[in-house]
């Protein structure tokens, strides 16, 4: 029985890739890839520290998008960048509660660019038969922000636990599909 589903499972797959070729897709097969993603360069500094209770930072920085995108013609593809350029900055706090012990808090606000990108032009109907086109595209603002503990004493060893959350605004549609 097993090897009689086996064979139905491999059959769904050939049919299915035969459907997808015919569309100009590449076949379902396994995936591996390796890969830069997008780089990101940035600048640090401390403006504000109260004793040795509270310190405060700043970073400001610039996201490349050196990483590989989704391929649209690659169903199982996995992108390594954005394809967008994109700036930030970073406001963090740590309060110390000993010399080695302190709360860290940080809020991100990120601001990626309109790009282009080639992509399928899928609705809610069809996923497979659909045109490609190069589209302008914007992926939404985001803000990140965090909370953790952490241990750092003198002789090395860095221990920690947090938390962190990232709320983006919804994907911007690439120009109505069509620019």
């Amino acid at each position: 029985k097993a090897q009689e589903v086996g064979g139905q499972i491999n059959d769904f797959v050939g049919e299915l890739n035969k459907k997808l070729n015919k569309h100009g897709y590449k076949n379902l097969s396994n995936w591996e890839r390796s890969g830069l993603g997008d780089v990101t360069i940035a600048a640090k500094g401390r403006f504000f520290e109260l004793g040795s209770v509270l310190k405060t930072a700043a970073n400001m920085g610039v996201v490349a998008p050196t990483g590989k995108v989704d391929d649209p013609d690659h169903k199982l593809d996995v992108p390594f960048g954005t394809g967008a350029w994109s700036v930030f900055s970073t406001l963090i706090a740590d309060e110390y509660v000993t010399e080695d012990l302190f709360f860290n808090q940080y809020v991100k606000y990120s601001h990626p660019f309109e790009s282009r990108r080639n992509i399928r032009l899928e609705t809610h109907e069809e996923k497979i038969d659909v045109p490609k086109d190069s589209v302008r595209y914007k992926i939404g603002d985001s803000v990140d922000y965090g909370t953790s503990i952490q241990y750092e004493p003198q002789f090395g060893l860095v221990a920690g636990v947090g938390r962190s959350e990232e709320h983006t605004s919804e994907l911007q549609s690439p120009c109505n599909l069509v620019c």
